[in-house]
């Protein structure tokens, strides 16, 4: 065999744009809103419970959940203090592709990457 077609991870890289921003931002203020709800019934069932095992599991939840909407909250803060046309990583694909006997496997391995302005390739880079 000659040849084998391998996998390697591809970086999405989106630039930010007026656009993109507006959307990420109600997408932030959607998981926001969902984790507050999730919370406010959280602690409704704590002061509904006697039990007290139940009660330290819901405390527990209520913890994570009160966390997790202080990560989203920062994470939303940063994203928003970004300024428009920077490039940020947005997710990874994999890419298949073809090494042969006499290809340069470092330069065909090297990080590859796709840069999209709302939602349109503009560059792959490999």
């Amino acid at each position: 065999m000659d040849k084998i077609f391998i996998k390697r991870s591809v970086t999405v890289k989106t630039i930010l744009t007026k656009k993109f921003k507006e959307e990420t931002e109600e997408e932030f203020l959607r998981e926001i809103a969902l984790i507050d709800d999730q919370i406010l019934q959280t602690e409704s069932r704590i002061r509904q419970r006697q039990d007290t095992v139940l009660s330290n599991e819901l405390s527990h939840k209520l913890e994570q959940l009160v966390f997790l909407k202080q990560e989203l909250v920062d994470h939303h803060n940063d994203f928003d203090r970004l300024p428009l046309e920077e490039e940020v990583v947005t997710g990874m694909l994999d890419n298949y592709f073809e090494l042969k006997i006499g290809d340069n496997l470092y330069d065909k391995v090297k990080d590859a990457e796709i840069v999209v302005r709302d939602g349109i390739i503009e560059k792959i880079k490999l």
